[in-house]
């Protein structure tokens, strides 16, 4: 039998293509948006309105609608896993059926990740978390730091072998992105329906599907549904049907312009409606004691009498020579304006701290040579939190993490030349 030219998927693949092309990391974004709107609902960080916050709600709305649209056409880590499954099935010819109450038993394993994500390493700030995309991100940067992203690594390695067997492994069984996407479209407008479960043995419409869909009992699935329409495309009885509230419409073309119209002007209104650009200064009134007391732990000993004089007097050149020796060496840092440098995704990261009393009062990103996308977060978010915090010990962003342990680094590289023994020793 000759094979069906399915138009739909066509222009699916071009979408998908064009998303890992320009948005390899939405992903990443996406739920680095969400943790950022839990973290200030609990009060831990200011949330910042931006253009990735503007792209999560358009994300939502639409999955409200749609379904999980996002997974099936737009997550670049998703269409890779959809390809190598795809190369697999044509290299080897063979193709591997998961048993159905594995299947589902797996699929379970993706609520308790999202979980653990929110409770363990949200709340309570734990570090330890195995995430792929931090593989993905080091491959696309062309950075392979391999030793400090083991686990991702290894978890990443592990997700790509299991898609040579299961298709959209990731999707199915770990993604949290994908859990909250599940929940949020159980009660979605658009959705497949099987018009005859009793249409025959011929089961083309479940093995096509990537979800691992049982097509007979496809309604109790819309939450694991990825809009991609293989199914519908697939049915040589055209038995299955795309409906928007109980309407059917073709799947051909209405689906995917719909999809890709409405991402299109989602992503041509973030971008245009920038909050910040990139090149900006950060400043803070407001320090935290975290800062204050790694500094007073380099202070001697001896000096702690003379602590709460110095925090509270002026840098005004004092007329008794013994107060001034005892404030200088109480300070750490020297008062003025220091640049440093740090490696993001590419070297020349070059950011100005301004000290003052001891205390990180500005920080402004000079120069870069990050990649646009992958930088607007980092550089709206990691200053701020340095500043707030008074530490340059802050959370990295998902997604994003060359750049902001970049931005970190050159943080430090500032605050070393800010310190007094060495601006004195620069001077001698």
């Amino acid at each position: 039998m000759t094979k069906k030219v399915m138009p739909t998927q066509i222009l699916r693949f071009f979408i998908q293509l064009i998303s890992l092309i320009f948005f390899p990391l939405s992903f990443a974004m996406l739920i680095s948006q969400i943790k950022s709107l839990y973290l200030a609902f609990l009060g831990k960080e200011n949330f910042q309105f931006n253009q990735n916050f503007i792209m999560l709600i358009v994300t939502l709305i639409i999955t409200i609608f749609l379904g999980r649209f996002f997974c099936g056409w737009v997550c670049a880590f998703g269409s890779i896993l959809e390809w190598i499954h795809f190369l697999a099935k044509k290299i080897f010819k063979k193709t591997f059926e998961m048993p159905k109450k594995l299947d589902s038993f797996l699929k379970m394993i993706k609520y308790l990740v999202l979980v653990y994500l929110i409770v363990i390493v949200w709340t309570f700030g734990k570090t330890f978390y195995a995430d792929p995309w931090d593989a993905f991100d080091n491959l696309l940067s062309l950075n392979f730091d391999i030793k400090t992203y083991l686990p991702s690594f290894v978890f990443f390695v592990f997700v790509l072998i299991l898609s040579l067997f299961v298709n959209r492994a990731h999707c199915r069984y770990f993604c949290p992105l994908g859990a909250i996407f599940n929940i949020i479209s159980r009660a979605k407008l658009l959705f497949v329906k099987k018009a005859d479960k009793n249409c025959g043995k011929c089961s083309i419409c479940s093995s096509t599907c990537p979800m691992g869909i049982d097509m007979n009992n496809v309604e109790n699935y819309k939450g694991e549904c990825i809009a991609c329409v293989k199914c519908v495309e697939s049915c040589p009885r055209l038995n299955i049907e795309l409906n928007i509230a109980k309407t059917k419409i073709d799947p051909r073309y209405t689906s995917a312009a719909a999809i890709a119209g409405m991402f299109s002007v989602a992503s041509f209104f973030a971008t245009a409606f920038s909050i910040e650009p990139l090149n900006q200064k950060f400043s803070s009134s407001k320090p935290s004691t975290t800062f204050s007391q790694s500094i007073q732990s380099e202070n001697n000993s001896g000096l702690q009498e003379n602590q709460t004089e110095s925090e509270n007097t002026s840098l005004v050149t004092q007329n008794s020579q013994e107060t001034t020796t005892q404030k200088s060496a109480s300070k750490i840092y020297k008062d003025g304006t220091y640049t440093g440098e740090g490696f993001g995704y590419r070297p020349g990261l070059v950011v100005q701290v301004t000290i003052k009393n001891d205390k990180i009062t500005d920080i402004q990103i000079i120069s870069h040579h990050e990649t646009p996308s992958f930088a607007q977060l980092p550089f709206e978010i990691i200053p701020k939190e340095i500043i707030e915090s008074q530490s340059t010990n802050v959370d990295i962003i998902s997604g994003a993490t060359r750049t902001s342990y970049g931005i970190i680094m050159a943080v430090e590289d500032a605050l070393s030349k800010a310190k007094i023994e060495n601006t004195e020793s620069a001077q001698n």
